[in-house]
């Protein structure tokens, strides 16, 4: 085991520059003490987990803090707690207040995702709003890659409990961070887990079809003999969809009566093809059509007319002899196109968070373009600078507060502990006398921010509202349940 340690050590240093490696190993150091004798339920000690966590923080270029919070990010586990204040003054004074500050950041995000009586949207919401500085978003989702790599360590009911919170949460948090790759691990490795009749029901349809990575080279090395009529070499990249998203497509497919054969699924292998221009786009797409077999039906020039959300791309289904009668969605688009689709109202993104198939996408996703380029970023910079922040306004227009019991509500901006009563039950709104807000009483007219816990005070006997309460209602709803009240408040004396 201890070989297995040194390995660990030799390979996060090696990935640290030279400037920092001696306060990396004296995180390690630190850590090693303080985690003795605190197992994880598959025996081994958590610094064994903490390692395999900083190293796949710096396997993606994330700055030298990334890796020491990394490395600290166990003592958050309750079996810490008495000692935590302890801990955070000796971090502070041997690793600096910024890591101090990620370990916070990242105790929030613990809090959040906790939340067993909050929807999971919310939750991710909350996360994404509530972090200052994204690395420790980053960090928690390795902290789950490594989790869910040991799953078969945990309880049944704690795999079902996991898996719900990587489908939920993590793995949209994992998209909204361009982590398709441990999206798409964490997510079969629960599915596996969790439905594993379904799981080889997929995997058996799939070796049937020979739907692997090397059938995806093969197409794309097809893809590049076939684009050699343009004088330069367009970008071309692909990728097979997971069994886990399969599953989901399948299901959709047999409610609505198309059959549940694998060949329904017409993007289970998708290629992009990048041009420079227009008119190459559609050169590539002459070609494809002497070249290969088109399915005519699934085959629609979004160029000359975009999809009603911006969705621009030649998007052909096409089969190539030479290598399997099977049909693969073929998408060729210019580099502006691409950039659209991938961060404008026709992202896959705000596809997604429309909720309905045919529905228009939400634009409200324009952060993901300037969080990416933080990340990148972070990732050029981590060789020079010992932290490099990663910061996007996110969800701006909301606030995300807690109750006693740790439910999240999402309130507008700038609301007040009022909103909150009415978000809650429209009858604690009513009846709401103050609040108690982290623990101080506070006048209902108090603004609230994102991570206060609140709880509402209120009368023994039912009441009507106030109406100077109109005066410092913030949220559409809240003024709308007032005015509703008092119009339907008896008049005194009838």
């Amino acid at each position: 085991m201890k070989n297995n340690l040194d390995i660990l050590i030799k390979q996060l240093i090696e990935k640290i520059p030279q400037d920092y490696q001696e306060v990396v190993l004296d995180s390690i150091a630190w850590a090693k003490k303080e985690y003795e004798g605190h197992n994880r339920l598959s025996g081994e000690n958590c610094i064994f987990h903490a390692l395999r966590v900083a190293n796949t923080a710096t396997d993606l270029h994330l700055d030298t803090d990334s890796a020491i919070t990394s490395i600290l990010h166990c003592i958050l586990s309750d079996e810490h707690d008495e000692n935590r204040e302890r801990m955070y003054e000796e971090i502070e004074m041997k690793f600096g207040k910024e890591v101090i500050d990620l370990l916070e950041n990242l105790h929030m995000i613990n809090r959040g995702t906790d939340s067993d009586e909050t929807g999971r949207k919310i939750i991710t919401r909350y996360v994404l709003r509530n972090s200052k500085d994204i690395r420790p978003i980053l960090i928690k989702i390795f902290d789950v890659l490594d989790d869910v790599r040991t799953i078969q360590y945990l309880p049944e009911e704690a795999i079902k409990l996991k898996a719900k919170k990587v489908f939920d949460i993590y793995g949209p948090l994992c998209s909204y961070l361009n982590l398709e790759p441990i999206k798409k691990e964490i997510e079969e490795i629960v599915f596996k887990h969790t439905k594993p009749e379904e799981y080889l029901v997929i995997e058996e349809k799939m070796k049937e079809e020979s739907l692997d990575e090397n059938l995806l080279e093969r197409y794309i090395k097809e893809l590049e003999e076939l684009t050699n009529i343009l004088d330069y070499k367009p970008k071309i990249f692909g990728r097979i969809k997971s069994k886990y998203s399969m599953y989901n497509k399948l299901k959709k497919l047999e409610n609505e009566g198309k059959g549940t054969a694998l060949s329904t699924i017409k993007d289970r292998m998708a290629i992009s093809v990048i041009t420079r221009s227009k008119d190459d786009c559609f050169l590539v797409g002459l070609a494809l059509e002497e070249k290969t077999k088109i399915d005519e039906k699934e085959t629609n020039d979004y160029i000359t007319e975009p999809k009603p959300n911006g969705f621009q791309a030649l998007q052909m289904s096409i089969s190539s002899p030479r290598i399997k009668d099977m049909f693969v969605e073929v998408q060729i688009l210019t580099h502006k196109m691409y950039y659209v689709n991938t961060y404008g109202p026709a992202s896959h993104i705000a596809y997604k968070a429309s909720k309905k198939r045919f529905a228009k996408p939400t634009d409200s996703f324009d952060w993901l373009e300037v969080l990416h380029k933080q990340i990148i970023n972070c990732q050029t910079l981590s060789k020079q600078a010992r932290s490099v922040p990663i910061q996007a306004e996110i969800f701006d227009d909301y606030i995300y507060v807690f109750t006693p019991k740790g439910r999240i509500i999402e309130l507008v901006k700038d609301a007040t502990a009022l909103d909150f009563a009415y978000r809650v039950h429209t009858k604690v709104g009513h009846n709401a006398t103050f609040a108690q807000i982290n623990e101080e009483t506070k006048e209902l007219s108090t603004k609230l921010e994102t991570g206060d816990i609140v709880k509402i005070i209120t009368s023994k006997q039912d009441k009507y509202p106030n109406r100077k309460w109109m005066e410092f209602a913030i949220a559409d709803s809240t003024k709308e349940k007032i005015r509703k009240a008092l119009k339907n408040k008896p008049t005194v004396g009838k």
